[in-house]
Order: structure tokens, then sequence, then C-alpha cells
């Protein structure tokens, strides 16, 4: 009775079979990459975004000699900034990989939940098509995209609620509890500050969660009011964001111009043909998924098969997941123009009708929010100048997710035994990805294989011991902060303040065509515990040393005199 309570009138046991057998696919084919190596953006993104208890407040960027960069956490992320940074001081880079595991399954369960109870339940399959080819590589990593992915999730569930509503009554706010609809309002905005806290990109959502807030809270006797009150804080939040999440670099031009690199640029157009350019970034779009002899920085192994019949399979595989991923894309700009036209249809019929009385709606709720979901996403293909493999499989989840749920209540005619076979062959590409990650990735993260990352089966316990006794032969007092650190020695130091990552410093030097010594001078560190390699290139001399890691007092007499 609880199930066939919970899945209501569209309940038959084949539908939740398929649902389970989706969910326990979706969940193996993420797991697959559970244990791959601690990318460093996991650790670049917590210095971003998680510091707000241990900075008092300040939040500094990455590129610290730029004063220009460092300001204080505004009001409206007060909650949000507090809640990363306890995070970040109560999960170990290990611990926290829990938190996008969870949160992608979530969306994706959702979407399934979503399909499952509409007219073609099969499309429910297209929700897995997120997890095809290596992209659970880039899903599974601690990123500021999963908290984006958290926002989704929230809009999918609360789409789904206002759907079982309106159909129930025709209305959502008689069927849906005051304190439940203003619950899950809350629960909404929360997610989205979250999300745009995290990362910018968190703003190409704004408009559908404030749009569904407005769903939510809105009564007849009160959308003008509502609507207000939701414009308005839709303005604060984009404002309040791009100000405080803009990077700048006033004092040297030369980081100034690698940050203005790193998105879309429209002089790109001046000595190349638009259709040239967009082939050859969706061409950079779809390797990201391939499995092929070497990838992006290496973050994975390269697959290595020699001449036979694994090499052709991987090619099938791979042609496969090529024709996959080209025709999703292809349906996503598709059902994003034909819900801008229907939208359009419905309100010209309006405005028609303005002067009888009557109204002409069916759909168009659905429409806009196809519209809010969709062009935020093709925005951001075109402007994702980098092309990132984990922004890449991002952009996937989120057509799959918005591809699937459209799919579901559309209605296919004669097309449908042919859009059923596409679905299935989807769900073998998904499959097969998923045999092949376990047989070959599986045992080289086992194996210690970690690229431009550090394996998860560290000895962390011991690198923290190192850490610490490092602090305590070198005289420091970790309380005044002012530390560098690197990837390896950031866990055991993060409850100190103000963190300096020797990446970054490095790479504000190269750029800024600063020394060592100059950074370090402008900087004013008060100490450095990295492994003894960084300083070896700094020309800077250990003071103490353990095992791999250097330790140096910039506040010792020995360094003073030195200087």
């Amino acid at each position: 009775m609880f199930v066939k309570k919970l899945w209501g009138e569209r309940y038959d046991k084949g539908r939740l079979i398929l649902a389970g057998v989706l969910m326990l696919l979706s969940i193996a084919a993420l797991f697959a990459w559970y244990y791959s190596p601690i990318f460093p953006d996991e650790i670049a993104v917590r210095l971003l975004s998680g510091r707000y208890i241990q900075d008092n407040g300040l939040a500094q960027k990455l590129f610290y000699i730029c004063p220009s960069n460092a300001r204080e956490t505004p009001l409206l992320f007060v909650i949000p900034a507090w809640i990363l940074s306890w995070l970040d001081l109560h999960l170990s880079l290990v611990e926290i990989r829990i938190l996008p595991f969870v949160t992608i399954l979530a969306a994706i369960f959702l979407t399934i939940w979503f399909a499952i109870k509409g007219r073609n339940p099969a499309a429910a399959i297209g929700a897995t098509i997120t997890l095809i080819g290596v992209s659970g590589s880039g899903l599974i990593i601690a990123r500021a995209e999963y908290w984006q992915v958290l926002n989704v999730a929230c809009c999918v569930w609360i789409f789904s609620h206002l759907e079982s509503a309106s159909l129930r009554t025709g209305h959502v706010e008689r069927n849906t509890h005051t304190g439940m609809r203003y619950g899950l309002s809350a629960l909404l905005l929360l997610s989205c500050l979250l999300s745009i806290y995290s990362h910018v990109q968190g703003l190409l959502f704004l408009p559908l969660t404030f749009y569904l807030i407005y769903r939510l809270v809105s009564s007849s006797r009160w959308k003008g009011t509502v609507a207000t009150v939701i414009i308005g804080l839709f303005l604060l939040a984009v404002k309040t964001t791009i100000t405080f999440k803009g990077t700048t670099c006033v004092e040297y031009p030369g980081i100034a111009q690698a940050i203005n690199k790193m998105v879309f640029n429209p002089g790109e157009f001046e000595s190349v043909k638009f259709t040239d350019w967009l082939a050859a970034h969706i061409h950079n779009y779809l390797q990201s998924f391939y499995f092929k002899d070497n990838y992006q920085v290496n973050y994975l192994p390269g697959i290595n098969v020699g001449e036979g019949w694994l090499k052709n399979l991987l090619a099938g595989l791979n042609q496969s997941i090529h024709i996959i991923l080209m025709v999703n894309l292809i349906l996503f700009v598709c059902a994003a123009v034909a819900a801008l036209i229907f939208a359009i249809k419905q309100y010209v019929a309006k405005y028609k009708l303005r002067g009888t009385g009557g109204t002409v709606t069916k759909g168009l709720e659905e429409a806009q929010a196809v519209m809010l979901f969709a062009f935020p996403i093709i925005f951001l293909f075109f402007y994702d100048a980098n092309q990132n493999f984990y922004r890449s499989f991002f952009i996937n989840l989120l057509t799959g997710i918005m591809l699937t749920m459209f799919l579901s209540r559309l209605y296919l005619g004669r097309l449908r035994t042919l859009v059923i076979a596409y679905f299935v062959l989807c769900g073998a590409a998904v499959l097969a990805s998923l045999i092949v990650n376990v047989w070959w990735f599986t045992g080289k993260f086992q194996a210690g294989f970690e690229g431009p990352s550090m394996s998860i089966n560290k000895d962390w316990d011991g690198i923290s011991r190192d850490v610490m006794s490092l602090a305590q032969d070198s005289g420091m007092d970790l309380l005044k902060g002012r530390i560098i650190v690197d990837d390896m020695t950031y866990d055991s130091l993060k409850r100190y303040p103000l963190l300096y990552p020797v990446t970054y410093l490095d790479l504000s030097g190269s750029l800024s065509k600063l020394t060592s010594t100059e950074i370090i001078n402008r900087v004013r560190p008060n100490y450095a515990i990295v492994r003894c390699d960084y300083l070896r290139s700094w020309g800077v001399t250990p003071q103490k040393t353990r095992n791999q890691f250097c330790a140096v007092n910039f506040l010792s007499a020995e360094y003073l005199n030195k200087k």
C-alpha cells in the first residue's frame, strides 16, 4: 500500500522494477570512480569557498598577491559561507567525496522518479546518460559543480511536486499546506545560495529557482506583491554575486589577462568562421567522454590495449558514445526552441483573450521551466572557453536531466518505437562504460595511480603527524596563520587562518614575472610547510625536514639573519 500511495495512479510493477534497475546502475557507475585520485581543484575550491570561519569572514580568492581580490563576505552569503566552512573543518579530503557522490545520485534518482511516472517511462533510461563513458571521473570530484547539482536536484523535486499537486486539484496552493510551501521555498533558496556562493556559474540556475519559488508561494490575491519581492531578491542576488565573485587583479596585468582568457571571447570569431569554431568546440566536448590512450592533464591512466578485438570493441563503444551525445545535444536544443515557440504562442493567445476573461495557459508553466533550465545551459556550453573535462561532464549531466524530464511527458506517437530503441542503446552504452571503467581504471587507482592528483589511499594520519612535528620543531605559532601549504599539507593545517597554496603562488609569479623572493616579500607569509621540492625550486633552504616535507619559519631569527 505504501508503494502504491507513493507512486499514485501511475504505479505499476514494471515501472518500479525499471526505476530500481536504473538506480542500481547509477550507483555502480558512479561508485566505480569513488576511489579515483584527489584532483588539485578539490583543494582549490575549499580555499575559495570553505574558509569563512577560519579567516573571520575574509575571502581572498587564489591570487594572493592581488590586494584587490581580498574582500569581506557579504551578508547575503553568511549562511552558505558558514556551512561550507564548517564542512571544510569537519570533513577530510577523503570524507568530503561523499557529498558529490550523494548529490549526483540524488539528482539522477529524482529525475528517474519523475520520468518513471510519465507518459514514456522508458525515458528514465536517459538519466543514466549522465554517467556515460568516463564522465563519472569528473562528477565525483568535490568541485563547486556539485553545489549547482544540489540546486538543480531541488528544482527537479519542487517541479515534480508542483506537477503532482496541479494534476490532483488544478491549484498548487489548494493541495499544499502553507507551511510546506514556504518550507520548500526556503530549501530552494538555501540550495541556490550555496550554488552561487560556491561558483558564479550558479547564477545560471537563479531564474529557474526563483520561478519555482514564485509558483510555490504566489496566490491569486498576492501574485503582484510576491512577484515584486522575488524580482527584488533576484536582482540583489545577481548584483551581490557578480560584485563578490568577480576576480580581478589590477595590480598585475599578466594575471588579469590570464583570468580573462578563462572565459568566452567574442574576438575569437574575427579570425575563424563560427561553424568551424562550433565544430571544434563540439569535438573537444565529445573527446572528454571517450576511452582513449591519453586524457587531459593525464588525470586518468590512458587505455593501451594494442591491436586486436579489444581495440575494436572500444572503438565501437566510443562511436556509440559519440552518436548518443550528439543526438542528446541536438534533442536538447530542439526541446529548448520548441518550448520557446510554444510559450510565445501561448503569450499571444493570452494577449488576444485579455479582454474576454478567458485564459490559455495549458502547458505554459512547463514550457517556461524548460526555457529557464535549457537556455542557461546552452549559454554555458558556448561560454566555457577552456572546456575542461569536469565542465563537459557537468553540462552532460544537466542536458541528460532536462531531456529525460522533457521526453517522459512528450507524446511520441509513431516515433515511440524508435525512441525506446534509442533509450535501450543509451542504457547499453552506460552499462558497457561501467564494465570498462571497472576493468581498466579501478585496478590502476588501487595500485596508486595519481597523475597530477593525489591517491586517496595515502597515509593521511602519518602526513598530519609529520606536519605537526615540523611546526613544533620550527617554533611555529600556527594560530598566527599566514602559512604556505601544498595539496598534501592543507588538510592538516586547514583550521588555521590565512593559508596560501604554493601552486598558486608559483602561478602568480610566472604570470606576473616575479621571482620567488619577490612573491614571498609581497605576500609576507609567517610560515611554510610543504613538500621539499617546492622550497628547492624556490631556492629557499628548509630549516626542518621530515620525510618528504620541509618547513621554514619566516619569523625566526635564523631566517631573518640569512635574509
